[in-house]
């Protein structure tokens, strides 16, 4: 008889099919999945279990740990999935109203933890000096005290730090860049204090993600939706720019605002939210033809509008005409002409030539960052047999979805080209809708399925997307940026307590941020002509300036290669005063100390 039990129990431990063993390979596929998102956001580490040593520094392997348990498990008891798919689909069906939360918060906590808080280089600097500026009642700032006089060409190019732009008036600078952001940011401040405007970023991060949850469900239901925004809230181009402070992540947020009120068909509230996307992005203006054609259907057969097409048009045009007027009156003041803006003259920024290049570099960023799943967004436009219910049955609406994607990708086919990966962020404003079309294109290929098996295959592609978004993130040093943009505020810092306040610093990739954080003066060795380095030193000294040279490490053989051949000081053959080198490398040289040693 003891026999009998001892074989009944070895079989019960023998049995793959047993309730254990399920329950051990869901356990196993949930471990694996969570330790790889959770390694590919925080680069592992080591662990002590007591004498136990754990080490992850790779999500890789965690995820295939999750992927052999799932497999396994849909292996040994397909049969007994639709029983699990119901308990889970009750379980989730509970929390249903608290799931599109997930993403949102996930969000704004990477963009607050993770974010730089640092105002450097020429974006970030400019955007937020902007915002001081508007909160201390002027934009134009005047320099004529020390510009006034100033021997070399191009004296006040010379004193415009990364992320302004010479004014209207003589010796004068104006903001660089649109009134959107800064004006958010100036809001944040004047609420939460200095780090205020750092914070408007991450909340507009957690909004985007909402907003395409919410699109997601417009469009077709919750589960693409929440789909699209799982995967936004995870891409590499949307992290990049959540973390750093500038226009992209409010620009996406407001244009999908836009699409939403157009969608349910509210042409002032659209065109309010587009105005606010024009004040933060003006280039994209464009993009509200797509919005129109939306929510002003023409006749059927006819371009001609409706009469009511004819109001909403209207009631879309006052809506959205504040937020282009002020940016006109705004650059007519700043920049003297509504047309012109802080980045110059617009022949020099777009050309033909650049289309074909770009369309290249922005498709093979978006493979490679998102995968080839975003090209299933073509599917909601090409399964006629399987249409979505709701906006998208109407063929307005999707000549119209298909208009906005294609008029922003045109916007920047045309614009400089750049060979960074993150300049993907000029078409974040389209990812969110991209992301919806291509969850909600998946869903309406796999309808014909069992449930079973779709539920089994939907979930299967999310975590291979999601894995591979996190994890190409963290190669590519999203985690990374706070480290090194941090660089900025030390060193500004160290230099309002290190030295004199009659200072001025020869930089460029620091000019702004020395303003901001030491309070000194900076001069654009850039646009300093090549043999007037000298002078330059001999017009400030009489001043009484004490000049400085301050370089990032790659400036140093540019400032060489720019100066040595008419300047001794030009060389940078004498030891640096002080050195940073806490992510980047930073160089302070005074070309007082070369003279005192001859």
């Amino acid at each position: 008889m003891s026999s009998t039990r001892a074989a009944d129990r070895t079989s019960h431990v023998l049995d793959l099919r047993h309730p254990v063993v399920r329950r051990v390979l869901l356990a196993v596929a949930l471990v694996g999945f969570s330790a790889a998102l959770a390694v590919a956001l925080t680069g592992g580490g080591i662990w002590m279990l007591g004498s136990l040593r754990l080490s992850a520094r790779d999500p890789v392997r965690p995820l295939l740990l999750g992927v052999i348990g799932a497999l396994l498990y849909v292996i040994l008891f397909l049969p007994g999935i639709p029983a699990d798919i119901r308990r889970t689909g009750r379980a989730l069906g509970r929390a249903r109203p608290w799931l599109p939360l997930l993403p949102v918060v996930l969000t704004i906590v990477v963009g607050l933890h993770w974010g730089t808080f640092a105002a450097g280089g020429d974006d970030s600097y400019g955007y937020v000096s902007q915002a001081r500026e508007w909160l201390s009642g002027s934009l134009t700032i005047d320099q004529s005290a020390l510009a006034r006089g100033l021997p070399w060409p191009n004296a006040d190019r010379t004193l415009t730090p990364l992320g302004a732009a010479p004014g209207v008036a003589p010796h004068t600078i104006v903001p660089k860049y649109p009134p959107g952001l800064p004006l958010l940011m100036a809001a944040g401040r004047a609420v939460a204090g200095a780090n205020g405007p750092y914070l408007i970023v991450p909340l507009f991060g957690g909004l985007a993600v909402g907003l395409t949850f919410l699109l997601g469900r417009l469009l077709f239901d919750d589960t693409a939706g929440l789909i699209a925004a799982l995967l936004l809230a995870l891409s590499p181009s949307f992290l990049f720019q959540l973390v750093s402070p500038m226009s992209d992540v409010p620009a996406a947020a407001a244009w999908t605002l836009a699409l939403i009120f157009s969608l349910l068909g509210s042409p002032f509230a659209c065109g309010l939210t587009a105005g606010l996307a024009i004040a933060i992005r003006p280039n994209l203006a464009p993009l509200v033809l797509a919005l129109a054609w939306i929510v002003c259907p023409p006749e059927s057969g006819s371009l001609r509008p409706t009469r009511a097409s004819a109001g909403r048009l209207l009631r879309l045009t006052l809506g959205v005409l504040p937020g282009i007027a002020g940016v006109a009156l705004l650059n007519q003041h700043l920049y003297g002409a509504p047309w012109r803006s802080g980045y110059g003259d617009a022949a020099g920024l777009y050309a033909l030539a650049n289309v074909l290049p770009n369309l290249r570099d922005y498709t093979v960023w978006l493979l490679e960052t998102q995968t080839p799943f975003v090209l299933a967004a073509v599917l909601p436009f090409c399964l006629a047999t399987c249409r979505a219910p709701g906006p998208l049955e109407r063929r307005h609406v999707r000549a119209g979805l298909a208009l906005f994607l294609l008029l922003l990708l045109a916007s920047y086919l045309v614009f400089l080209r750049f060979g960074a990966w993150w300049y993907l962020r000029y078409l974040l404003p389209g990812l969110p809708l991209l992301l919806v079309l291509a969850a909600g294109g998946i869903l309406m290929a796999l309808r014909g399925a069992r449930r079973a098996p779709r539920f089994a295959l939907t979930m299967l592609l999310l975590v291979l997307v999601a894995g591979w978004q996190v994890s190409t993130a963290r190669d590519r040093g999203v985690f990374r940026l706070q480290r090194q943009e941090r660089h900025y505020v030390e060193v500004g810092r160290d230099l309002a307590r290190g030295t004199p306040p009659n200072a001025i610093f020869f930089s460029m990739q620091e000019s702004g941020s020395l303003r901001l954080y030491a309070r000194r003066w900076t001069l654009r060795y850039d646009w300093l002509p090549p043999n007037r380095l000298d002078q330059a030193l001999a017009v400030l000294r009489a001043r009484g300036l004490h000049p400085y040279f301050l370089l990032e490490g790659w400036e140093v053989p540019v400032f060489r290669k720019r100066f040595a051949a008419e300047s001794r000081d030009g060389r940078l053959d004498w030891r640096p005063l002080e050195e940073w080198n806490d992510g980047t490398v930073v160089r302070l040289y005074d070309p007082a100390d070369r003279q005192s040693r001859e």
